[in-house]
């Protein structure tokens, strides 16, 4: 488990830290080679918790900003999430990142959103919810 404290201006609190790739919506496919249709790879959705590597390849993090989805392989993956909280630094407001690893097995054509569950001293456990197989964005 790693831990680490960014400090951000106000104005990166109230935009939700998305970062470059989430402000512009764009998605990072976590798998070599061309893009698959969406049918044939599984789809995170970060809600709860934002995902920062994918079988160790790196997909985002606290300081250049996270994907608006990632896109895997379907099969057994380990994902590493950075759970995030605002905690008042020196300096100012800052966000509390700390990643951790969740294996999870996960379906072609399933959409998935990552949480963090926050126990005490600043310990996490990660569950992934299943969505299933309708674009939630799309309503």
């Amino acid at each position: 488990m790693k831990t680490h404290v960014t400090l951000f201006p106000m104005f990166a609190l109230i935009s939700g830290c998305a970062g470059v790739a989430g402000i512009l919506g764009a998605h990072v496919n976590a798998y070599p080679g061309k893009e698959l249709p969406i049918e044939q790879v599984a789809v995170l959705l970060p809600q709860g918790s934002q995902v920062a590597r994918v079988d160790g390849k790196h997909v985002g993090d606290a300081t250049l900003g996270y994907p608006s989805d990632v896109r895997v392989l379907p099969g057994e993956r380990t994902l590493g999430l950075d759970c995030q909280k605002i905690v008042s630094a020196g300096m100012g407001p800052g966000m509390l990142t700390t990643r951790i690893e969740l294996k999870a097995s996960l379906e072609a054509g399933h959409f998935y959103t990552p949480y963090c569950n926050e126990h005490s001293d600043a310990r996490y456990t990660a569950e992934l919810r299943d969505l299933g197989t309708s674009d939630p964005r799309k309503k």
